[in-house]
């Protein structure tokens, strides 16, 4: 195999499937803005749940957005420590959220199940390597609070190291278990000895855009009048106004109800009718960050598994980390690979520039991916590298999915901003939509679109 600029994700996807354009007026109940993990999702949930028409609209092609450049991993925590969400939300809410994100799982595989998806969804203890005494700290006060929300979702495995161990608190010592170095390394698969701790947690393998693809086909079939596809087919502006919403691309949309499910966010304007500029506000709370992944192919047939790599002596939650993702890789029929994935390199996005997935390969975050697999992995010595891809992550300023009505105008709606963990809270946000849509009372969650409060009229 060459080597190949798409994701290993989109070079399994069917590409001579036919794509349909809107190329008239439309219009329909339920419109959603992006044909990702979170709006395939968000139509299965309005679908099976409700009578309504939906129809999506997808700017490029099904699952070619964040969801198709992605690791490949499921995980079911979030990039913001839980102690910061405790200390802004409280323990209750903070739980609720993880207690809801951990459920998402369970959601996954139902619809894998119900929509008889082929692709592998695979759960397995993934593991995340710790260099440092203030990160070990970190993770035991996000578990100890975990505890009191009545949540256990992770281990912790500290190396038998007494100039380490003398340096944890006493309260934390139920919540965690000592064993020697050499466990640590093998668990991180990596030789690198500054790693002083190994975080367990479950998680798992999705190609995620050939899951979109299934579910998307299996969606057509089931409900063929009411679901509907549009590709290639750009939202530039979405109208709000007091009883329907008018979305305009080549021809214009009508419908009752929209949601916003892109990273492509920039380049949709909101208007609201009804008199309240929401645009502004929505535009400066998300913002784009870009990250650089790379794939090999390994004959060594291992478990799969999920790994994240804390190199930085700091506590510090958004300094940059690397991550490795192992999996069986399906699409070469009779041949059998695992699929190896890192990632790690990223810059954000200046505001209103225009993301080109097309773009070619930054070569110093080449470098700097080739370099920590060199250094850090057990093997192979040397890897031969089949893909490099990067991909636009949607990120909010407080660093959590925002998930329902607008506070301005409930003819919009939102699940966007996947903060580099995506799958499983795309997940949660397209039933807690769909519930929504039904008129099911909620409690409040901390994916409200709170930090998107509505201005008042001067």
């Amino acid at each position: 195999m060459k080597r190949c600029t798409l994701s290993p994700w989109l070079h399994q996807l069917h590409h001579d499937r036919p794509a349909v354009q809107l190329a008239a007026s439309h219009d329909t109940d339920i419109a959603i803005i992006g044909a990702g993990i979170a709006g395939i999702s968000t139509a299965y949930f309005l679908l099976t749940q409700t009578r309504k028409k939906v129809t999506l609209f997808e700017a490029t092609r099904i699952a070619h957005g964040a969801t198709g450049h992605n690791a490949g991993q499921v995980a079911p925590y979030f990039e913001k420590p839980f102690s910061e969400i405790v200390e802004e939300y409280g323990i209750t809410l903070a739980g609720q959220a993880q207690k809801d994100v951990l459920r998402a799982r369970e959601l996954l595989k139902t619809i894998h199940r119900a929509a008889r998806i082929k692709t592998p969804l695979v759960i397995f203890p993934g593991y995340a390597g710790c260099s440092s005494i203030e990160q070990v700290l970190v993770h035991l006060h996000n578990k100890e609070l975990r505890k009191k929300a009545g949540i256990v979702m992770d281990k912790i495995y500290i190396s038998r190291d007494k100039n380490i161990l003398d340096r944890i608190p006493a309260k934390y010592k139920p919540l965690y278990k000592t064993v020697p170095k050499s466990r640590i390394l093998k668990l991180l698969n990596t030789r690198h000895h500054h790693y002083i701790a190994a975080l367990q947690t479950t998680k798992g393998t999705l190609n995620s855009a050939k899951f979109c693809e299934e579910t998307a086909l299996f969606l057509q079939k089931k409900y063929p009048s009411r679901f509907t596809i549009f590709e290639h087919t750009p939202i530039k502006k979405v109208q709000l106004e007091k009883n329907r919403a008018v979305l305009f691309a080549r021809h214009p949309i009508t419908c009752e109800r929209v949601i916003l499910c892109t990273n492509g966010f920039e380049h949709v304007k909101l208007v609201n009718k009804t008199g309240k500029n929401i645009d502004k506000a929505f535009h400066a709370n998300v913002y784009g960050i870009v990250s650089h992944m790379a794939g090999y192919l390994d004959r060594g047939h291992e478990k799969p598994n999920a790994i994240s790599y804390f190199d930085d002596k700091e506590a510090d939650p958004n300094a940059a980390y690397f991550y490795l993702t192992r999996r069986k890789y399906e699409y070469e029929k009779g041949k059998h690979y695992d699929l190896v994935c890192v990632g790690g390199p990223e810059y954000r996005l200046r505001e209103k520039a225009r993301y080109h997935r097309e773009k070619a390969f930054h070569p110093a975050a080449e470098r700097t991916i080739k370099n920590f697999l060199k250094s850090y992995a057990l093997k192979p010595d040397k890897p031969d590298y089949k893909f490099f891809w990067h991909g636009l992550m949607g990120y909010t300023k407080n660093r959590l999915r925002i998930v329902g009505e607008d506070p301005c105008n409930n003819r919009l709606l939102y699940n966007l901003g996947c903060n580099g963990v995506g799958i499983l809270t795309s997940i949660h946000g397209a039933k807690r939509v769909t519930d929504i849509i039904l008129g099911k009372k909620l409690e409040p969650s901390i994916f409200d679109p709170q930090n998107l409060a509505c201005p008042t009229k001067k």
